[in-house]
């Protein structure tokens, strides 16, 4: 065969190889791999779930209802949900999207929304589809209509839902299979006893080596609605003492208010109260080869300590006072303020 032969089959075979990425996959390219949860729907698979997105908007901020209802006409939502730097909600429409403050267009038909430090990547290879962690649910995630995905270190929980027929089913992968059985057995029995009864009836529940399988065929959308309803109170419910005992109330004076829980701080100024974090010494906190932070090197007036990392504000990553500065000359009434404290991330929830 010859050089030239051998250069033409060469480009064909790149030529094949290379492809436009689908409206999932460019979704998914702006998440962050770093999340613990991974999600991904096509827009029409919604549709029959929507008593399910309707159970859940009470226990999403107010501000997330107008991107709730652009996802049902989208071609593809993903959302990655980190318990560190936030949520981050990227949506592929070519709808047209009516006045929803809390979307960002990105794109010509791309749009993102952010709770707390949640924020989109630029490089695929920090994304779900170039790092490792997700390559066991990364064909769920490119192709199913809807998929979820968990990952810890311990625990990988993948779920698959479809509209038509209307099916559904969850694997969880643990060192102790036995026990996650037994765990999900025990909530099967307590549902039995209450509105969850015609729901969790049909689950059938399989273990095979490490493995756990629950699945159902005759899926009812609204039967799904009251357990996700039942699970999110549980979680709302969830006590908080890890995070007070990381981050105590500010005593009050110097701009604070008053403070619940430990991260919800009311101030007399958000604009001032940020400027004082700005006025004091900090070093830029390096990750992976990337500023992930800027960590304070002195004690600001309030809110904050020597030593502390701030992360980000609003779904904005902090990499210098500058950048804090510039933020926080267009705050309004509310603000989240991503931070680190002796390891452990958390976001705190500043109102004016």
């Amino acid at each position: 065969m010859t050089t030239c032969a051998r250069v033409v089959i060469w480009g064909a075979l790149a030529a094949c190889s290379s492809r436009t990425p689908t409206e999932r996959e460019r979704a998914l390219s702006k998440l962050p791999a770093e999340a613990q949860l991974i999600a991904a729907a096509d827009g029409t698979a919604l549709a029959p779930f929507r008593p399910v997105i309707d159970a859940a908007r009470p226990f999403l901020p107010t501000k997330l209802d107008c991107v709730a209802d652009v996802a049902t006409t989208s071609e593809v939502i993903a959302v990655a949900v980190s318990a560190r730097a936030g949520t981050t909600i990227v949506i592929v429409t070519r709808a047209h999207v009516a006045a929803c403050p809390a979307l960002s267009r990105i794109a010509p038909d791309t749009f993102v929304a952010t709770i707390g430090a949640g924020a989109v990547v630029d490089d695929r290879a920090k994304s779900p589809l170039g790092d490792p962690r997700w390559a066991r649910a990364r064909s769920y995630l490119r192709s199913d209509p809807i998929a979820i995905a968990f990952e810890r270190d311990d625990l990988h929980v993948l779920a698959a839902l479809q509209p038509e027929p209307l099916a559904a089913w969850l694997t969880i992968d643990a060192v102790d299979a036995k026990a996650i059985e037994r765990a999900v057995n025990a909530w099967i029995a307590r549902g039995r006893q209450g509105a969850l009864q015609p729901f969790v009836s049909d689950l059938a529940v399989q273990t095979r080596g490490s493995q756990v399988r629950v699945q159902t065929q005759k899926l009812q959308a609204e039967q799904l609605a009251l357990a996700v309803s039942e699970l999110l109170r549980v979680f709302d419910r969830a006590p908080v003492a890890a995070t007070q005992a990381v981050f105590s109330c500010p005593t009050p004076g110097r701009g604070i208010v008053r403070c619940t829980d430990g991260t919800r701080i009311v101030v007399s100024s958000l604009a001032a109260t940020l400027r004082q974090l700005v006025g004091v010494e900090s070093t830029p906190v390096v990750a992976g080869g990337d500023v992930i932070g800027i960590r304070l090197s002195e004690d600001p007036e309030a809110l904050l300590r020597r030593g502390d990392v701030i992360l980000g504000l609003d779904g904005h990553r902090i990499t210098s006072a500058t950048q804090l500065q510039e933020l926080a000359g267009v705050v309004h009434d509310r603000t989240a303020l991503a931070v680190r404290r002796d390891g452990t991330d958390l976001i705190l929830e500043l109102t004016e």
